[in-house]
């Protein structure tokens, strides 16, 4: 029976590189043969399973297109006798080399298919032993023993083969045919542009098949394969440069023109159809004459090289054509002096062949304003003429060569649009203004009236002057205004404008041939494409139509339509749309758009402003993105609403697609937070179109009546405040609907306070706290005259003393235990206030402002907790607007002031301006939006004693981050002062936290005894009791409480403490993938307890080794709960600097557990990650290096087989960390072999080697019932014919409207938590058990069917969870709504902490980062300094092959480091 992977897949032949021999022409000396190989079927020459006894003579020839003579079989080479040498005349004198056949390593299950490669060492054919096979059974070792002998001589390779292999054959094979390496690379010329991946997963054709390179063989299923494969096939021609660059020219004469290959590096070619389109016949009738010369940057693969194209106009085929094409491995003015020197050179032969006068003219270009070109063209132009016995001095050949260069318009229109832009530079208001007159220079053709538009220009916008002297300079003004030119006038108008022209010819050779290309392909493409040129031309000249209608169709439309294109819409209903909704507003007419003056004139006639007051206000000035913007015009008393919504939407702005939105996912459509999402989402989009405020009138009027359905507002009119109904509706909502399902959306208003109370109990009665279980919010907070007094009017000042957790407790008259009127309990009881978490959106509201001992100071910023919190976190609130009420009118009339930047402060009253925003005049924050209450100005056409300051918002600068740390902050402090531990569930950001009390010797009272309440069932509190030290209730078997809290200030210590018993379970859930029982999964190694989620870890797994060696009472945060910086690591660059202050620490010190090492093993040196120390109890300080560390040797070292395995334990005198700046040590080790970090495989590579994974008996028990579903997925692409219910993945497709890829295959992209590792074996279990699998990869893999075993997989696995979550909801709990769940936690992007970290990976790149740093902080040590000094790496190991670029910078190197010192 075949291994599934033979059934899709041919075997394969071998691919080994071996070193080039020349064919030999000397006849092979006769030799006798036995028996021939036996033919595999596909090549009569080798057959790569040789089998049988026989005798073979091969010439050189062949065993170059066998490679080597190749074999399939495991086989362990050997060398024979030295006497034997390759240039015997006789095959028996020749140099001998062995092959012996190692077996096969099989399974002892009879149905299994598996057969292994066995490794080559007996080490590792050990460790494949010791492995299960993938079907769970015993592997054993079926040795072979066969051996075939090679004589290599002067004729080729006389091979002998003796013996039969009596054991199967591998089902994975290593070699490519030769035939199957001709697809490869066909595939491969036909994709140049194409890397491994795009291989694999194959190209799109005509009729919709998709080829791939997996299809050849199952060897090039691995995608560093098909890299290697694709760099040796590149490569080639790198290797032989020269001869094929020969071979190139020999094949294409006369096409390459000049080449030079140096530092300075050109190819210029051109055929003779190029050149004869360069020297034609002047047209009087449109300015298509002269060159066009530009460089395209992008069609070379190495970005640094340019393309340089000159092309001249054909008549023949109505379009521009390129003349001249240069590579060029760079940009200076001499590699455009040998394009320009090359191009003239080929004009004048041209010319003088057809008889024709060579003159300055010839030569005129259209160029850009590269000073390279321009310094290129004149040099070249001199050169030209100088060759040629001119003359002219130098300096008249400079001047002519400045005559004949135009600059291109478009390059200074382009210019005029972007600086009209700049605010700070020009003002908005006059943008067009500037344009006009900037534009008009182009036009002045005499020098005074240029000099007095120049001068005028310059007096109006005097910012511009750097800009404009640029363009006057003499080099760029002659090629660009009239006045300035040296240019023939009639030459200057027959040439083109502007090099669009060359940019259009960019983008057809892009069209037609691609890009990124090496330079023997660029070659060969760039001749292609002047091939389509000339053959159109031959069509053409007999009268062949080469296109359908007008050849300037262009020029007809313009006529017509008054522009090119006439399916592109009119300029003026273009301003009314947008290309892309992705795309944020940058034109000059969405930036920058000013009002009408009629518009202008009916505004200021509604609103009486103060000519005299600062505060006037000046409606052409429209500095930023979202002043212009229309809001809300007034309509039947909504001022209120339209003055939150204001502030609301100025908050929102900057936070709202990375903070606001994304917290409303999942709210239902009946929610009226729901229809506030969608009232700010339109308002981010509404742009400036003429039906703009109808639009925003809808909306608000909807959502008002929204308001009045729900009962948050009494009727559309209401008037109570201009925050109060957020409030109601918060309030509201929390009775009616879930609150998981809006918690996340009013975090952004709302704080998270809890009330924790507590009574010292009757006489003789326990002491007694009482606490919530969740926290409940506060929306909007209001500040009245005592707190004024209280807090002196400090703002700040009240805040923070609002959320500080460490203030004494406020006493209560008497206890909350009453019954009708009866005090139960006539203990001391107090409360505390506790802030776990802030709002984004902070929103302070003032009572009696009038009111003389009313003195709040309204600050610019409020700073929670610290500075360093302030710059780490952005944990800051940023004053955003102030809301004013003028009480005086029957109904309250609500305005606003706000400033968008910090900066430009902008006023708002829905009664004026028809509802748009209004710059101040001079205003700034300090001056209008902070400061005393009775000292901020009234807003224009008020007066003070009207007009109050009734609120004020801020904006939390960090948004979502700065709340995760305010709470984490002020949960650990809760925590550690008042025993509440508060639990929180970091993969669900919208679960509510649970609340409850940690402190020791106390009890959860029962709620039927809670007689006090009402409704203790109900009831949204915990009451707790003390009990007695010895009820058995208590946590803590012994101590009282004075110890219990002592102790609990101390931080938990890095081993398992007292507390965690091993009669106990303790919670382990460490980055390495160890989960469960702490007792089972810890492996004996130290571990350490995170101070937030209190799950425990290996002390080994933490980056850096940051948890090792900690102070007793230092915090610990899991990679998991820490989102400081602070916490992390310091980067490379900073912490290099550190190291060059300090002087280098003792190794002892520096060696700590979780960081790399080097490990000797023989002579040679390894890496290893350092797990822990054994105990240095009662050793001196002498005998430090009988320390004896237990380490974890890297999984890719590759020790000499004499070793054996390496010792799970090291004396410390046998390791070395990294020696950073050491070199005299460095030089003394030499380094065994080992593979380095950088070429070891991530996990992005499992899921496309998937066949390599482990499957689980676990998959089975969930997938194996539901194998007829999922081969109905892979063999039915009809999607109606299934259940939507059943298939929650088809349900997905079918509203998306996705369409099938060539193949058929829907792409699917959600995979939730599970990891690479899962997704392999998952697939691997698919490929294996699903009929047919194995043979449609690209059907399936990322596709439908997997995604559906991955819904089964997740509905299996967290069933439980879903069904508490369904019975939560009081919905009805079936298999189907099981899936959806599962398919919704499928398409949740979860963080990258929730996945199993290589920490043996981390480690090692970490310690080879350091080692192999070549920088000015690394010092001569790092100039590859190892083993220098002690001898050869092992095995002649290049250790610095393929170091990453970015551990190599720029220094001054000496030769002598690289020496060995002189003994002295």
């Amino acid at each position: 029976m075949k291994h599934h992977s033979q059934e899709l897949f041919e075997l394969c032949t071998d691919t080994k590189s071996i070193p080039r021999r020349r064919t030999r022409s000397v006849s092979p000396p006769a030799a006798r043969t036995n028996q021939r190989p036996k033919s595999g079927g596909r090549d009569e020459l080798w057959d790569p399973w040789p089998d049988g006894d026989f005798e073979k003579l091969f010439t050189w020839e062949e065993v170059l297109r066998t490679d080597n003579l190749s074999e399939h079989w495991a086989c362990q080479p050997g060398g024979g006798d030295k006497r034997g040498s390759e240039s015997a005349l006789a095959w028996s004198q020749g140099k001998k080399t062995r092959r012996v056949c190692l077996g096969v390593i099989t399974c002892d299950e009879p149905t299994c298919e598996v057969v292994t490669r066995p490794q080559t060492r007996r080490a590792g054919i050990m460790g494949q032993l010791n492995a299960s096979c993938l079907c769970g059974s015993q592997l054993k070792h079926i040795d072979c023993g066969v051996t075939s002998v090679l004589y290599s001589f002067k004729g080729g390779v006389y091979y002998i083969h003796k013996g039969i292999h009596h054991h199967p054959k591998q089902t994975h094979i290593l070699h490519l045919s030769r035939d199957e390496r001709t697809r490869f690379e066909q595939i491969v010329f036909e994709n140049p542009a194409a890397g491994p991946a795009a291989l694999i997963a194959g190209r799109n054709s005509l009729t919709g098949t998709r080829e791939s390179v997996a299809t050849i063989s199952t060897v090039l299923l691995n995608q560093d394969r098909v890299k290697a494969e694709l760099q040796a096939l590149r490569g080639k021609s790198t290797r032989n440069f020269v001869d094929d660059f020969a071979e190139f020219q020999k094949n294409h004469p006369g096409y390459v023109l000049y080449s030079q290959f140096e530092a300075v590096t050109v190819v210029v070619v051109q055929t003779q159809f190029m050149v004869s389109q360069l020297v034609t016949d002047f047209i009087e009738d449109e300015a298509v004459n002269g060159i066009v010369s530009d460089a395209a940057h992008g069609f070379w693969y190495s970005s640094k090289d340019l393309l340089i194209i000159s092309s001249t106009y054909s008549a023949l085929l109505a379009c521009w054509v390129p003349g001249l094409m240069t590579y060029a491995n760079g940009g200076s003015a001499e590699h455009y002096r040998l394009h320009f020197l090359v191009l003239f050179n080929s004009m004048a032969d041209e010319c003088e062949k057809h008889g024709r006068e060579v003159n300055d003219e010839l030569f005129g270009n259209v160029v850009d304003f590269s000073e390279a070109e321009r310094v290129g063209f004149t040099q070249a132009f001199i050169m030209f003429w100088t060759n040629r016995e001119d003359s002219r001095s130098q300096a008249e050949l400079e001047d002519a060569a400045g005559a004949l260069l135009k600059g291109c318009q478009q390059h200074y229109r382009s210019q005029v649009t972007r600086v009209k832009k700049i605010s700070g530079v020009i003002d908005p208001a006059k943008a067009d203004n500037f344009q006009s007159r900037a534009l008009a220079l182009l036009l002045v053709l005499d020098m005074d009236t240029f000099k007095q538009k120049v001068a005028s220009l310059l007096r109006d916008y005097p910012k511009t002057k750097p800009w404009l002297e640029w363009w006057l300079r003499d080099s760029h003004a002659q090629m660009l205004f009239p006045p300035f030119q040296k240019m023939k006038t009639g030459l200057f108008q027959a040439m083109p404008d502007s090099t669009n022209a060359e940019e259009a010819m960019h983008a057809k050779l892009y069209a037609t041939v691609g890009k990124r290309y090496n330079l023997m392909e660029g070659l060969l493409c760039l001749q292609v494409f002047m091939e389509s040129f000339q053959l159109r031309a031959a069509g053409r000249s007999v009268g062949a139509p080469i296109r359908y209608g007008a050849a300037k169709s262009w020029q007809t439309n313009l006529q017509i339509h008054g522009r090119t294109h006439p399916e592109r819409a009119p300029r003026s209903h273009r301003s009314k749309s947008r290309k892309n909704d992705g795309r944020p507003p940058d034109t000059s007419r969405q930036l920058l758009r000013t009002h009408s003056k009629t518009r202008d004139k009916q505004q200021a006639s509604k609103e009486d402003l103060d000519s005299d007051s600062d505060n006037s206000l000046d409606s052409n000035i429209s500095n930023h993105p979202l002043s212009s913007r229309p809001s809300y015009p007034w309509s039947q008393n909504s001022c209120w609403l339209d003055t939150c919504l204001e502030l609301m939407f100025i908050t929102i702005h900057p936070h709202f697609y990375t903070v606001f939105q994304p917290r409303f996912l999942g709210i239902r459509e009946e929610h009226p937070l729901w229809a506030l999402n969608q009232v700010m989402k339109v308002r981010m989009s509404i742009d400036q179109t003429s039906n703009a405020s109808r639009i925003l009138t809808t909306q608000r009027d909807g959502f008002r009546k929204n308001l009045r359905a729900t009962r948050i507002i009494k009727d559309i009119s209401s008037a109570d405040g201009v925050f109060g109904w957020l409030g109601r509706a918060f309030r509201l909502l929390l009775h009616k609907m879930p609150p998981e399902e809006t918690y996340l959306a009013r975090t952004f208003f709302e704080a998270q306070i809890i009330d924790l109370r507590f009574c010292s109990g009757t006489s003789g009665g326990p002491m007694h706290w009482q606490i919530p279980r969740q926290p409940h919010p506060k929306c909007h907070f209001q500040l009245d005259v005592k707190l004024s007094a209280q807090y002196k009017g400090d703002l700040a000042a009240w805040f923070r003393d609002l959320i500080r957790v460490n203030k004494e407790a406020t006493s209560k008259t008497y206890c909350w235990r009453t019954l009708d009127a009866q005090v139960l309990c006539d203990g001391s009881s107090n409360f505390i206030t506790l802030y776990l978490g802030i709002p984004v959106m902070l929103i302070v509201e003032f009572g009696d402002v009038l009111h003389r001992d009313n003195k709040w100071n309204i600050p610019k910023h409020i700073r929670p907790l610290t500075k360093e919190a302030e710059e780490q976190h952005s944990l800051v609130y940023d004053v955003v607007g102030l809301a004013f009420c003028d009480p005086t009118p029957k109904l309250a009339h609500f305005i606003t002031r706000y400033s968008l930047d910090g900066k430009r402060v902008y006023h708002y009253d829905d009664l004026s301006h028809g509802g748009y925003a209004q710059l101040l005049k001079n205003a700034t924050v300090k001056s209008h939006l902070v400061g005393n209450l009775h000292d901020i100005p009234a807003p224009g056409g008020f007066n003070f004693r009207n007009i109050n300051v009734h609120g004020v918002v801020y904006r939390l600068r960090g948004g979502s981050d700065a709340q995760n740390f305010f709470a984490e902050h002020q949960i650990a402090a809760a925590e550690r002062l008042h025993h509440v531990h508060v639990k929180r569930d970091l993969q669900s950001p919208g679960s509510i936290p649970i609340i409850s009390l940690s402190r020791t010797a106390v009890a959860a009272v029962d709620p039927d005894n809670l007689i006090w309440l009402k409704n203790p069932a109900t009831t949204q509190n915990i009451e707790y009791e003390q009990v007695p030290i010895e009820d058995p209730l208590v946590l803590q078997a012994s101590g009282n409480e004075e110890e219990s809290l002592s102790t609990s200030e101390i931080k938990k210590p890095l081993e398992l403490d007292d507390g965690e018993s091993e009669a106990s379970d303790y919670t382990f859930d460490c980055r390495c993938g160890a989960l469960g029982n702490g007792h089972e999964v810890a492996g004996g190694q130290k571990t350490i307890r995170c101070d937030l989620c209190e799950n425990w870890s290996h002390i080994a797994c933490q980056r850096g080794g940051r948890a090792s060696n900690l102070h007793p009472k230092a915090a610990f945060y899991c990679d998991g709960c820490s989102t400081q910086e602070s916490k992390a690591p310091p980067t490379r660059k900073s912490s290099r600097k550190a190291t060059t202050k300090k002087k280098t620490a003792p190794l002892h010190t520096r060696l700590i557990a979780g960081k790399g090492a080097l490990a000797r093993l023989g002579k040679y040196w390894y890496p290893v990650r350092l797990i822990q120390s054994y105990d240095t109890v009662g050793l001196p300080a002498s005998a430090r290096n009988r320390v004896r560390w237990w380490v974890v040797w890297w999984r890719g070292c590759r020790f000499p087989l004499s070793l054996g395995s390496p010792p799970g334990d090291v004396e410390q005198g046998d390791l070395m960390d990294e020696l950073w700046q050491d070199q005299a040590k460095r030089r003394e080790i030499r380094l065994g072999e080992w593979i380095h970090s950088w070429d070891t495989p991530r996990e992005e590579d499992l899921i496309q080697n998937f066949m390599s994974a482990e499957v689980s008996k676990e998959l089975d028990d969930i997938l194996l019932p539901h194998i007829a579903s999922l081969q109905k997925l892979l063999d039915s692409p009809d999607l109606n014919q299934y259940g939507a219910e059943a298939y929650p993945v088809i349900d997905y497709i079918l509203r998306s409207r996705k369409k099938p890829d060539g193949v058929g295959a829907y792409s699917i992209p959600f995979c939730g938590d599970i990891s690479s590792h899962e997704y392999a074996k998952i697939a691997r279990w698919f490929s294996e058990n699903v009929p047919g699998a194995s043979g449609q990869v690209e059907k399936w893999l990322g596709g439908m069917p997997l995604v559906h075993a991955f819904t089964l997989v997740v509905a299996h696995r967290k069933a439980s969870d879903f069904e508490k979550r369904i019975e939560a909801r009081n919905e009805e709990w079936n298999d189907s709504m099981l899936l959806k769940m599962a398919w919704a936690d499928l398409m949740i992007s979860y963080p990258t902490n929730s996945f199993v970290a290589d920490v043996d990976l981390e480690c090692l790149t970490a310690l080879e980062a350091r080692m192999f740093e070549d920088s000015e902080e690394a010092g001569p040590a790092g100039n590859q300094q190892w083993g220098l000094d002690a001898g050869q790496h092992h095995r002649r190991w290049n250790v610095y092959l393929g170091i990453p670029d970015e551990w190599v910078s720029a220094r001054d190197y000496s030769e002598s480091e690289l020496e060995r010192p002189l003994i002295q």
